[in-house]
């Protein structure tokens, strides 16, 4: 019969106890009663032997210590993981942080940061469109007509509004589903410390995912008339690991990593 679950003397250090489950010792280690009897017939965990001895008086943890001795308390629990399932995975290559959810700012802050990465080549066309419009005197009352513009004035315009917004078109395709598919993040991401990464190991989302995080939210919040884009936004103020309502769909969330 094998050797009840207890506090046995560690095999590697005579001076503390260590937590045998059963089939296997713990990392759970205690320091080994001063009172503890020397020379008591300790049960070997693994060997056949009978039941351990239990103390005769007391209550509390005793498996493993001689009648009449002090009893010594388990260490204390550890904390349950926030992500137990991925905390153990090794299969990422981001440093993650599963101690805690990120910051809503740190998160707000980064949307904005990437806002600014994919949009600035719009803006820049509608400056220049602003300033050549400016520049010929041409109304921006819908119900005036303007033949004022020349043909390079207009070339101008549309040029610059089509370039801007192609290339701020291209930079959100490779910044959100590109680079975040491949790292778990994006820009804005990378420069606070955030990735997005799958609940179940911690490797970074596809850009599948990433694609089907914006669809879904726009094809739903459209649905709602915005409710759900609202409600799916300020989600994870309360909830317990952070993630959107998005997130829970598609088994992401957003972390915490190490600067790399």
């Amino acid at each position: 019969m094998s050797t009840a679950p207890g506090w046995y003397p560690d095999p590697s250090s005579p001076t503390q106890l260590r937590w045998w489950d059963g089939s296997a010792w713990s990392e759970q280690t205690s320091p080994r009663p001063e009172t503890a009897p020397t020379g008591s017939p300790w049960p070997q965990p693994g060997a056949p032997s009978g039941t351990p001895p239990v103390p005769s008086s007391g209550t509390g943890v005793g498996a493993g210590v001689g009648a009449g001795t002090r009893t010594v308390p388990p260490p204390p629990p550890p904390v349950p993981s926030l992500y137990p399932a991925a905390q153990t995975s090794r299969s990422s290559s981001l440093a993650v942080d599963w101690s805690n959810k990120p910051s809503y700012f740190k998160r707000f802050l980064a949307s904005f940061l990437d806002s600014l990465f994919s949009g600035w080549p719009a803006l820049v066309g509608l400056i220049i469109t602003l300033t050549v419009v400016a520049a010929n005197d041409v109304s921006t009352d819908p119900n005036v007509i303007d033949v004022q513009l020349s043909g390079g004035a207009t070339l101008a315009i549309v040029l610059s509004l089509f370039i801007g917004c192609t290339l701020s078109f291209v930079l959100f395709v490779w910044n959100q589903f590109i680079r975040q598919g491949r790292t778990g993040q994006t820009v804005g991401k990378k420069s606070l410390g955030l990735a997005l990464v799958n609940t179940s190991d911690g490797t970074p989302c596809s850009g599948w995912r990433s694609l089907a995080r914006i669809v879904i939210v726009s094809a739903i919040g459209s649905a709602t008339l915005g409710i759900f884009r609202l409600v799916d936004a300020l989600w994870p103020l309360w909830d317990a690991r952070g993630q959107r309502v998005v997130d829970k769909m598609l088994d992401t969330v957003v972390v915490r990593v190490a600067q790399q």
